[in-house]
């Protein structure tokens, strides 16, 4: 039998940033992607297993910002309680 292992929710518009994050937390977490803030939103409330969400704080058309606005704002004790980490990476050239 496998050992538990928490489940979270990577948030990030960039696909390799979901696949880097995904890959060095993977060894001890259930790890969950999300692409955008309105998919982070589908996936938050219909998978009730995640314990912490970590966001992108820069994407386009919903931020981490508002992604965290709205899960604070629910009625929802559990997504009000959620453990949540902001990051994000600004390349410059």
């Amino acid at each position: 039998m496998e050992p538990y292992k928490p489940t979270i929710l990577v948030t990030d518009d960039s696909r390799v940033v979901r696949k880097a994050a995904s890959s060095t937390l993977s060894s001890n977490y259930n790890v969950l992607e999300a692409a955008s803030g309105a998919e982070a939103l589908s996936i938050i409330d219909r998978e009730e297993s995640i314990q912490a969400l970590f966001l992108d704080l820069w994407m386009p058309d919903m931020d981490g910002y508002e992604v965290l606005r709205k899960i604070r704002s629910s009625g929802n004790r559990r997504l009000h309680d959620l453990q949540c980490v902001f990051a994000t990476v600004d390349a410059f050239d």
